[in-house]
């Protein structure tokens, strides 16, 4: 294939993928707003986190959003406590931790301390800590999240298998999205 279509073929992929997470963010965002459930919230949260992640590190951002202020892609890092908050939140909503396992609730509490800390530190360290830092906070997050989701479910709680459904999903998505990016795909 030639350069164009390359261009053109990924520039599709990249519109349906941004497309579709702000569809599902607006959908949330009205579910929110209808339903007043902050699960939704916390699930736009993510959602924001996502996009904003995937904008600064596609270059999307700076090319087409704040070009004039290219400084912002610096801080690219936020987006890993956002996300990481809004899961934690959005987490221990959907599985009922506080009301159903205390215990799992608890280990969350001391999770999101952990995150706190990070984030706190995040702000006086120098690139490329600051990197390394975030893909830690990241690996935790996938790993902990993870491992809840299956915990629940083996204790019979049938409402997290759609939780790991969806956690194994958007895993095999990073995957695959990880792989094109090193060009394995």
């Amino acid at each position: 294939k030639g350069l164009v279509e390359f261009t053109y073929l990924e520039q599709l992929m990249q519109g349906l993928f941004y497309g579709s997470l702000g569809i599902m963010l607006v959908y949330n965002l009205l579910l929110y707003f209808s339903l007043r459930n902050n699960v939704h919230l916390h699930f736009v949260m993510f959602l924001g986190g996502i996009i904003f992640f995937n904008i600064n590190v596609s270059g999307f951002g700076l090319q087409y959003l704040w070009p004039q202020t290219p400084s912002i892609n610096e801080y690219f890092w936020l987006s890993t406590y956002v996300i990481a908050l809004a899961l934690a939140l959005y987490t221990r909503q959907f599985l009922q931790l506080a009301q159903r396992f205390p215990r799992y609730d608890r280990l969350l509490q001391h999770y999101l301390m952990l995150i706190g800390a990070a984030f706190l530190l995040q702000w006086v360290m120098e690139p490329p800590w600051t990197y390394h830092l975030s893909t830690f906070v990241a690996l935790m997050t996938i790993v902990l999240f993870s491992w809840l989701g299956w915990m629940v479910w083996r204790q019979g709680f049938r409402v997290a298998r759609l939780y790991v459904l969806a956690w194994s999903v958007f895993l095999l998505t990073i995957f695959l999205f990880a792989m094109g990016y090193l060009w394995l795909l």
